[in-house]
C-alpha cells in the first residue's frame, strides 16, 4: 500500500488523500476521505472491470466490499467506511492511520474540527492503538 503523501481540504470541508493498494501485479488508486467521525474509502470508475478489481483487492485486505453499479449507469464504485476499515488487515489500518495523523498535524484541522471518531486511529498500533 502506498500515500501519495498529501492530505487536501475538500469543497465540503472534509480532508481527503490517494491510497494505492496493490497485489499480484495489479494496483487500484483509492480516495479517502476523513469526515469528522468517519473514514471512508471510494473507488469509481467507468470500467467494470477496474470495480470488481478494486473490489477483490480490498477483499485481500480482509475488507468486506463489493463492486456495485452507479444509479445513473454511469459507471462502478467501491466503498467502505470506519466499521470495516477497522477489521482490516493491520498494514491498511496503520495506512489510514498515517492518514489520519498527517490530518491532525496540519494547521488546518483545527481542535474544534476534529470529532471524537478520530481518537481511536491516534496510536501508533492503527485502530485503537
Amino acid at each position: 500500500m502506498s500515500l501519495d503523501g498529501s492530505v487536501k481540504l475538500t469543497d465540503g470541508g472534509g480532508l481527503a488523500a490517494d491510497l494505492i493498494i496493490s497485489g499480484g501485479g495489479v494496483a487500484a488508486k483509492y480516495n479517502v476521505y476523513l469526515s469528522e467521525n468517519a473514514v471512508k474509502l471510494h473507488f469509481r470508475s467507468t470500467d467494470r472491470g477496474r470495480g470488481e478489481l478494486a473490489a477483490r483487492l480490498l477483499k485481500l485486505t480482509g475488507v468486506s466490499a463489493e463492486a456495485k453499479r452507479r444509479g445513473d449507469g454511469g459507471g462502478w464504485y467501491v466503498v467502505a467506511s470506519t466499521v470495516v476499515l477497522a477489521a482490516a488487515r493491520e498494514e491498511l489500518r496503520k495506512a489510514l492511520a498515517v492518514i489520519i495523523k498527517t490530518a491532525l498535524a496540519g494547521a488546518w484541522w483545527t481542535p474544534d474540527r476534529r470529532g471524537d471518531g478520530w481518537r481511536s486511529w491516534r496510536g501508533s498500533g492503527g485502530v485503537g492503538g
